[in-house]
């Protein structure tokens, strides 16, 4: 059996060995699948189960027969994984698809009984299984993006040992060091997250915005983490944010999977597919024992792909609506207890306070903890006396039991009004930004104020409970950030739209961003690295032509931090808006920005229809500059998908049409890749020519990638140390320049010349470089061609066995791109396969 398919059987086998069936877990769905797609997986499950039948039934021909019938009954479209599950949801899938056809159905929709050890259930998933492997590595490659996720996030890791641990993902807003009450729904939550043998425990705890849910998720996770051995995530959705969209699912594992997996770097982590990284969250999660807090959710669908079912998992989930997880009853939290709320209020203001003046200002505060810190805090700044916050707070209309958001902004509109003007704008300001948080250099640009003076407005809104510090590492030399409670940024945006200035605020938000982006070089990297989330929001914020701008602007910065996900989705807004406006030259740019991001995650043909789209929208307005870029854009594509002779029309037209416009870096650009195209076509006398011309131009960057153009062809034509010289040259403008990728091409072509002179361990050392850097930035393609190269090294030393597992990866990586290049690896695995036959 090859190493695949015992980890196909390992990985069935792990999933059927679990005692519960993730079946919430086992909703989430791909989005909507091409025709192709459906097909093959529809041959793939329906030809397993006749396989698995037979085999399981070899004795009963009969019985084998009413089996398959029933199994099959059903429409194609309701097939496991025909109908959108995800591979690595698979086991559970064909449990609860088997069980359908023995049991009656409940009242959850779900088979009375799941038998975990039906015989047919491993049978029929490694059938299945089997199929799609061949499928994607020897057939028509239809599912080979499916695979390739399903292989590398779900059988590559059981290989590796896991960690004892996964590293937490714990970011709360709260530090829980002020807990104060709640002994009975603590004691109610750690009773309803007790492990037992039912599976997973999932607690939603409910309540309105500052009341404390977040406060006892923390509290119940300090107190019970030695329960969970495997680690505590944490992660805020912020779907009461004002100004901004909830997140996601798949935006959440974009920030956790990087830091609870080793082998995840973020920009891998972005290259994976949406469902890649459901994989891999399933993956990484199996058999763990784990602790979620999933914070500020606002329906079911938003985080249903996170939950997990198995024994020994527990998940919190903090709502201000009503959510219902599998007819679990809410713990819905209510006002302190007047005991613990005269301890938040003493932990805070210290003691020696009136008592009665005491009593009356809980009571006005209806016992609420975001209403009581607030007061404490003004009183403990010496900023308001307690007299004078419950005389005024005795103004405010009684609300009885009600807590509404409104009967909060109530009671803190004196803290408002006792600010000065400054502080009161800064506020406002702080309520208006869309971002997590507002830095003291953004603060000073929009109130109009040196740094100091807006740190220390800010800081002014810190002493009075009205904001707090954004968490940054101790040593951190950048200026403060500032944040506060949802409901605190809710009433200040109130004050911002009551007093006019929302929108105004934003704008020039979103004018100084954009002004900061067009500063020579692109503006300090280590803010640009501070701010880019911000500036998403920011452009997210609006729909006017400014915010698309602002998108089209932030998206280039996303796509260079190799956020790919992030940039297709401020490209998209672009271009919705550009679209709705009638704004046709700005949609087609913003075309070629999604284009782009889908050229670098492998979605080429999707690259060359967004392209070709924005070339009829340039071509009708007669815009050169436009066909200019949609033409390299096109020659890259071209190029990457073996269509030399298309490749080389458009990286010319775009050269001769840059060069009469006078754009010097595009024509420079142009002919580089014309210059590929040429060196792929063996007409290499006419490939130095262009990669000459492309360096005589000046940009620094296209002479880097001109000389390693000129090494690739000194390299075919068998002049090893000229090549090498290009390629070293090459590699050290890149450097200096920063760019990691050329760097990174610049060692492949290292690497090719150390095979072509047969020096097999540095040919190895300079892709093994070339590979960690391409991991790192998440370039699959790079990737796949320095496996490739190491793979090639070690069958020139003979190492077979370590050959074809490289080849074997790089054949893997190719095959989801849909490269050609796929053929030639295939190739170099039968040459290795009759090498061996033959000795």
């Amino acid at each position: 059996m090859d190493p695949v398919s015992t980890a196909l059987t390992t990985w069935v086998a792990r999933g059927l060995a679990k005692k519960t069936v993730a079946v919430i877990g086992a909703r989430m769905r791909r989005d909507q699948d091409a025709p192709d797609v459906r097909k093959a997986l529809a041959v793939a499950v329906k030809s397993g189960v006749a396989a698995a039948v037979a085999d399981v039934h070899h004795d009963d021909p009969e019985g084998a027969r009413q089996v398959e019938l029933a199994l099959l009954e059903r429409e194609d479209a309701r097939l496991p994984l025909v109908d959108g599950t995800g591979l690595a949801g698979l086991v559970d899938a064909v449990r609860v698809w088997i069980a359908e056809t023995e049991s009656p159905v409940g009242e959850t929709g779900l088979p009375e009984e799941i038998d975990a050890s039906h015989p047919l259930a491993a049978a029929l998933c490694e059938a299945v299984l089997h199929r799609i492997r061949r499928e994607a590595t020897r057939g028509e490659r239809i599912l080979a993006p499916l695979w390739m996720d399903f292989k590398l996030t779900c059988l590559q890791q059981p290989t590796a040992r896991r960690p004892e641990r996964l590293r937490d993902y714990w970011h709360p807003g709260t530090p829980g060091t002020r807990f104060v009450g709640r002994r009975d729904e603590l004691t109610r939550l750690a009773d309803a997250l007790t492990p037992g043998e039912r599976g997973g425990r999932v607690q939603v705890v409910g309540g309105v915005g500052g009341i404390g849910k977040t406060a006892l998720a923390v509290a119940y996770a300090q107190k019970h983490a030695s329960r969970y051995r495997d680690g505590a995530i944490f992660y805020d959705f912020q779907s009461y944010a004002v100004g901004r969209a909830p997140d996601s699912a798949d935006q959440a594992l974009v920030k956790i999977l990087p830091t609870i997996r080793d082998d995840l770097s973020s920009a891998g982590v972005e290259q994976l597919s949406a469902v890649g990284r459901m994989s891999a969250w399933q993956e990484s999660t199996a058999d763990r024992e784990l602790l979620m807090v999933w914070d500020n959710v606002r329906s079911l669908a938003q985080i249903e792909p996170l939950l997990l079912w198995q024994s020994g998992c527990a998940t919190i989930l903090t709502t201000r609506h009503d959510i219902d997880v599998d007819g679990a009853d809410p713990l819905r939290l209510r006002s302190l207890e007047r005991e613990a709320a005269r301890d938040l209020f003493t932990g805070i203001a210290g003691d020696g306070h009136d008592e009665d003046l005491v009593r009356r200002l809980l009571e006005a505060d209806l016992d609420v903890p975001i209403l009581i810190k607030a007061h404490a805090k003004q009183i403990r700044a010496g900023r308001r006396g307690l007299g004078e916050i419950v005389a005024e707070l005795s103004g405010v209309e009684p609300v009885g039991h009600r807590r509404t958001q409104q009967a909060f902004f109530d009671r803190l509109d004196g803290s408002y009004l006792h600010l000065g003007a400054d502080q009161r704008y800064a506020f406002r300001f702080l309520g208006a930004h869309p971002g997590r948080f507002a830095t003291g250099e953004v603060a000073a640009a929009i109130l109009g104020c040196e740094l100091d003076e807006a740190v220390d407005l800010m800081e002014d809104l810190v002493d009075v409970g009205l904001a707090r510090r954004h968490h940054r590492p101790a040593a951190d030399p950048r200026p403060p950030a500032y944040t506060a409670h949802d409901i605190l940024r809710a009433y200040a945006a109130h004050q911002a739209r009551s007093e006019g200035e929302l929108t105004p605020i934003r704008d020039e938000l979103s004018a100084y961003y954009r002004q900061r982006l067009d500063e020579p070089n692109g503006g300090d990297r280590r803010w640009v690295e501070t701010e880019l989330d911000n500036i998403g929001d920011t452009a997210l914020a609006g729909r006017t032509g400014a915010h698309a701008e602002l998108a089209s602007r932030v998206g280039e910065r996303f796509f260079a931090f190799g956020r790919f996900t992030d940039a297709a989705t401020v490209f998209g807004r672009a271009a919705e808006v550009y679209l709705d406006g009638g704004d046709d030259a700005r949609h087609a740019h913003a075309l070629l920005g999604l284009g782009e991001v889908a050229r670098l995650q492998g979605e080429w043909d999707r690259s060359l229809e967004l392209c070709r789209r924005a070339v009829v929208i340039f071509e009708r307005r007669d815009d050169v500059g436009g066909l200019i870029k949609a033409s390299v854009g096109l020659g890259h594509v071209s190029r990457l998908k073996g269509e030399l002779e298309d490749g080389a029309r458009y990286f010319e037209q775009a050269a001769e049409q840059a060069g009469a416009a006078g754009d010097t870096p595009v024509q420079a650009r142009a002919l580089v890749g014309l210059g590929h195209v040429l060196r792929l076509q063996r007409r290499h006398p006419e490939a130095l020519e262009r990669f000459a011309a492309a360096a005589e131009l000046g940009d620094p960057l296209q002479r880097a990638n001109a000389l390693r153009g000129i090494g690739d062809v000194h390299r075919a034509l068998g002049a090893p140390s000229e090549a090498e010289s290009r390629y070293a040259e090459a590699a050290a403008t890149y450097a200096e320049l920063g760019d990691r990728n050329g760097e990174a091409n610049a060692h492949l072509g290292r690497g090719a010349v150390a095979v072509l002179e047969e020096r097999w361990p540095e040919a190895e050392a300079a892709y093994r470089t070339a590979e960690e850097i391409f991991t790192e930035l998440g370039n699959r393609f790079g990737l796949g061609t320095a496996l490739r190269g190491q793979g090639t090294a070690a069958a020139g030393a003979a190492d077979s066995v370590r050959a074809r597992r490289l080849l074997g990866e790089a054949l893997a990586i190719y095959s989801v791109l849909r490269s050609p290049a796929a053929t030639g690896v295939a190739g170099q695995l039968r040459e290795l396969d009759a090498r061996e036959n033959t000795a």
